[in-house]
């Protein structure tokens, strides 16, 4: 017999009751957050966390069952969070970051945990398994909702009456948990991975620092003596009918390729990429978007947000490798300007006139291959993390309604 409701791609077979439609709002309670910011934190440990959007966006916090790496806070009478919480992210300053969650999976123990600036928290009613609330909230169904109701410009912003006016389809209690199993596992697995990238990353950059940046025998040199900016450019738009690889930084975002787009589409002034060159991102530097292109394809070409940088007797691999070291990043975030938070950028020649450590080119190519070596186990990883992120969203799209 067919059956008269909606059901999802695929349904594990002992369940047949039909999906109940609800609003957020009639099956979550809201627990109260507070506007609590960065220049809140205190470096002691005072037994409070603090937990706001800026670690959500990370991306490290999914299911939360340690809170060490949350910062500290001095208590206010805040309420705290539980078990079973779910945490949505209300402001973002891209749309795709907008109503990005966490939850906390595990019973805080010695310490108390507050919602900070810019969360909604959600608390489940006991008919409503927080694993599935925080699947749904991945779903494409739950993003394409975000996307009608986001207000704002250069910031999004999700209303509370919006989050919680959100319908979604809800199975059994016991199928809830049927459905989120293997997606939590996957997702275990995903942070496992996560962890082990983090791990590597962090002794690439220690190998940085130590080896590198504050090793007293190699000299620092400004930049200005070793790279040059690109300057040929091309109005794509006079062309409309050839195809170009465009480097921008939504292709950056989306999964660091370059997008294949019609001239006729771009209507503004690019960069002609046609050799070898670093292309480094003068906008919000501090989310380190640099291209390291050595293998350019034809008709290729750099929004204007870009620095196409050509060096001059110093190993690019190796110069990759100091413009998105903390150290340089540090830097280049101290002289950026702008109206606003989300809006700074840094001018052409301040990059110039940083002084970076200067070995020989053959000391600078076997610092490379070393480095090189943590890069090859991080992309592993990446790989890994891609594959595990590919099977977690085929469940999401195809096991709920």
């Amino acid at each position: 017999m067919t059956s008269t409701y909606p059901e999802p791609n695929l349904r594990i077979s002992e369940f047949s009751d039909g999906w109940k439609l609800r609003k957020i709002g009639q099956i979550t309670e809201r627990i109260k957050s507070y506007n609590i910011s960065h220049k809140l934190e205190v470096k002691q440990d005072t037994g409070v966390k603090s937990l706001h959007y800026g670690e959500i966006h990370r991306g490290y916090l999914n299911r939360i069952k340690n809170f060490d790496s949350l910062p500290n806070v001095v208590d206010d009478d805040y309420a705290c969070l539980k078990k079973g919480d779910v945490i949505v992210a209300d402001a973002s300053e891209d749309l795709p970051g907008l109503g990005e969650s966490c939850f906390i999976a595990q019973e805080p123990q010695n310490e108390k945990v507050v919602a900070g600036l810019h969360t909604l928290v959600l608390r489940p009613s006991e008919n409503l398994d927080p694993d599935f609330l925080f699947a749904y909230l991945k779903t494409i169904q739950f993003k394409r909702y975000i996307y009608q109701v986001a207000t704002g410009l250069k910031v999004y912003s999700l209303a509370p009456t919006a989050l919680t006016n959100f319908k979604l389809r809800v199975p059994s209690l016991a199928e809830q948990k049927a459905v989120t199993k293997p997606l939590t596992l996957i997702q275990d697995e995903i942070e496992l991975n996560y962890s082990r990238k983090a791990a590597y990353e962090k002794l690439r950059s220690d190998f940085i620092s130590n080896a590198i940046i504050n090793n007293r025998t190699i000299a620092k040199k400004k930049l200005k003596n070793y790279i040059h900016y690109k300057k040929k450019t091309i109005f794509p738009n006079k062309i409309k009918d050839r195809q170009y690889y465009e480097f921008s930084m939504p292709a950056f975002d989306e999964d660091g390729k370059p997008a294949l787009k019609s001239g006729k589409k771009m209507r503004s002034t690019r960069f002609i990429l046609d050799e070898p060159c670093i292309l480094f991102n003068k906008l919000n530097v501090y989310k380190k978007r640099i291209w390291n292109l050595h293998h350019i394809p034809e008709n290729s070409v750099s929004s204007a947000e870009f620095l196409p940088i050509i060096c001059e007797n110093i190993n690019q691999d190796y110069l990759f490798e100091i413009l998105r070291s903390d150290y340089l990043t540090s830097q280049v975030i101290a002289l950026s300007i702008g109206s606003s938070n989300s809006q700074k950028r840094l001018h052409p020649s301040d990059l110039l006139q940083i002084s970076i450590p200067m070995p020989d080119l053959a000391e600078q190519a076997q610092l490379v291959e070393i480095i090189s070596c943590f890069n090859d186990s991080i992309n592993e990883i990446d790989q890994k993390i891609k594959k595990l992120i590919s099977l977690r969203d085929f469940l999401l799209k195809n096991t709920f309604i």
